[in-house]
Formats: structure tokens, sequence, C-alpha cells
């Protein structure tokens, strides 16, 4: 749905070379005709809200770019209606979205975790919950409303704890990285040593190596981690409400890593 882009650089020794490249878009258009069950409930394209439904009318939605798009529909009490779609130029599809209402459970929540280690041990209140799965999601469902302390913790790693507040009928996103303990957090470092040069297509995720934090990403250049001794390293990319990505990479002596860490909204 956009333009190619391309532009004749020339990269000098020992020196980045940043570029923005601005995608123009073909003005290749379809639309998408949307049916509901319920009134009222929002729906998003990309993440971004577009339109309210009415019950069992179509309601149609012009001037979206060929492609793949992302259709969420979103009602209070209710679960979430998804699906991912193609776009064709000079078309128009059809989507039909039930929602359901959440069942009447009383004053209980559900909790979800993603962490960037496998099997650690997860507690609330000092009762055992089960154990973390790196880059996956834990669920806890049917928790009482209220606050809870809660501790993940695993050999080798210093324990993460925090508060919480668990809500009816509300799920609750937590995203956990737990560090290496001292002896193994700081990366050896070395004078005209090696590089990371970190890209990332969102701003503002959390850079950590073997679990260290470094800093935060920009959309618009790279983050570099510079003077590295020579080894492997874990990268890992992080930011709420996202999938965390992760990465090793093997770094050499007076050698620049460039690596790109594409991070996606979690979906429910």
């Amino acid at each position: 749905g956009y333009e190619p882009w391309q532009k004749t650089i020339r990269v000098s020794d020992r020196k980045s070379t940043f570029l923005s490249a601005d995608l123009e878009s073909t003005g290749q258009f379809g639309s998408i005709a949307i049916r509901c069950n319920k009134d009222i409930a929002r729906i998003y394209i990309d993440d971004q809200f577009k339109r309210l439904t009415q019950k069992d009318k179509d309601i149609t939605i012009d001037k979206i770019t060929a492609g793949y798009h992302d259709i969420r529909i979103t009602l209070n009490g209710h679960s979430d209606w998804s699906q991912r779609v193609e776009i064709e130029p000079n078309q128009r599809i059809r989507l039909t979205a039930e929602l359901f209402e959440l069942e009447k459970n009383g004053n209980k929540g559900t909790l979800e975790i993603i962490s960037n280690v496998d099997h650690a041990l997860i507690y609330l209140n000092g009762d055992y919950q089960g154990r973390t799965l790196a880059n996956g999601r834990i669920t806890l469902s049917d928790l009482l409303e209220g606050s809870y302390e809660i501790k993940i913790t695993k050999e080798g790693y210093d324990d993460y704890i925090s508060n919480i507040s668990i809500y009816p009928n509300h799920i609750k996103s937590l995203s956990v990285i737990l560090q290496m303990q001292q002896e193994d957090k700081v990366p050896e470092v070395l004078e005209d040593g090696g590089s990371i040069a970190v890209y990332c297509n969102e701003d503002g995720a959390r850079i950590f190596m073997n679990g260290n934090y470094i800093a935060n990403t920009s959309s618009v250049k790279a983050t570099l981690i510079e003077e590295l001794r020579e080894g492997r390293y874990e990268i890992t990319v992080i930011k709420e409400g996202y999938q965390i990505w992760q990465e090793e990479v093997y770094v050499s002596a007076e050698e620049k890593i460039s690596i790109f860490a594409d991070i996606f909204k979690s979906k429910k």
C-alpha cells in the first residue's frame, strides 16, 4: 500500500550513518463493512479508534490503505473481538463481530504476567502460583478484588517484588524483567572494544543487556552500546503493552553489530 523508498548513501569507516525513510501511500484503498450484535461498541483499526457500532447494522469505514490491518471491537462488560484482515485495493470486505458478556463472577479479576526468563517462581501474598514462561504469557484467573504483593524469584537473579491491584472483570497486565545478580550484571567493557547498535520501531522501550538496564529506544535513530569485550550478549527490549523482544548476539573486538528490534502490541 506504499511506494517503495530508496536512496544512495555513502558509508564511512567507523561512522554511523542514519536514515529516515518516509513512505508515501500509493493511493490504493479499500473499505470494511462491520456488523456487530451490540450497540456503541468501539471499533479500532490498528489501535486507532474509528467508529461506534450500531446493533445489527453495517458500519462502513472507507479509505483504508491496502495491506494487513488489525481490527478490534470493545465494549465495557464484554469480551473483546479481534481479527487480522487483508485489505485489497478498491474492494470492500464484510466482517461480523459477536460480543459476549463477561461472566458475573463476583469481584474477581485476572493477572497476566510476561517475563524475560523461564521457570521463575511466582508468589502472590506469599502463596505459590506457578512459574514464568520466557516471552510467553502466564494467566492467573479468578483473583479476588484487592491489593497483592507479587514476588517472582529465580536462582541467579534478583527477586522482583511489587504491589499490584486487582479489579473486578479486569485484566491486569504485568511485564517483568528479572536482572542477573551482581556478579553477572555489569557487562565487561574495553577501550576500542565492540559495539551494538539497537534499532527499534517504537520510542521509549527499555533495553536490557544480560538482564541489566542500559537505555531507552528511539524510533528514529539507533541506541549505541559501546566498548564491549568480545563475547555473547543477551539483548532484551521491553515496553508495557508490547510483546517482549529478545536476541543473543556475538560481538567481536572492534566490530559493530546492528540489531533490529521490531516490537508489536500484545494481543489479549
